[in-house]
């Protein structure tokens, strides 16, 4: 928490960025079940690099509303949108390309994993030949 707060200078921020990891994790390992996936290095690490992009993903969309939240309050009080609105706009920015590193992500580690299971098969496949 010290080390976020350092880096990013707002401790609302630290905090919010430090809630995301761990929910980020067990939000992950809840699927594991469901898609087969056993806690294995080759899951840690892209549990990993998931945890790692959502984090960057909340710290850009934290900064950039607090961008423009700071924006928004520099104008005039008949100009001013609201809170919600603001952050909904900061939101929509990033939107489009918090969403392609994500899918870029989950194609990687899909291909990765056909990629072990067509190795494995080969491999089992080579194992029964050679034991008949």
């Amino acid at each position: 928490m010290l080390v976020l707060g350092l880096t990013l200078l707002n401790w609302r921020t630290a905090f919010i960025t430090l809630l995301s990891m761990p929910l980020s994790v067990l939000l992950g390992m809840a699927y594991f079940p469901l898609l087969g996936l056993a806690v294995n290095i080759m899951t840690l690490g892209g549990l990993a690099v998931v945890v790692g992009d959502v984090v960057d993903n909340a710290i850009i969309l934290v900064e950039v509303a607090w961008r423009k939240l700071q924006a928004n309050a520099q104008l005039p009080e008949g100009e001013r949108r609201g809170k919600v609105e603001v952050i909904l706009a900061a939101k929509d920015e990033i939107l489009s390309s918090m969403g392609y590193s994500s899918v870029i992500i989950i194609l990687v580690f899909i291909c990765e994993r056909k990629a072990q299971n067509k190795h494995l098969k080969s491999e089992n496949s080579k194992h029964k030949s050679t034991s008949t």
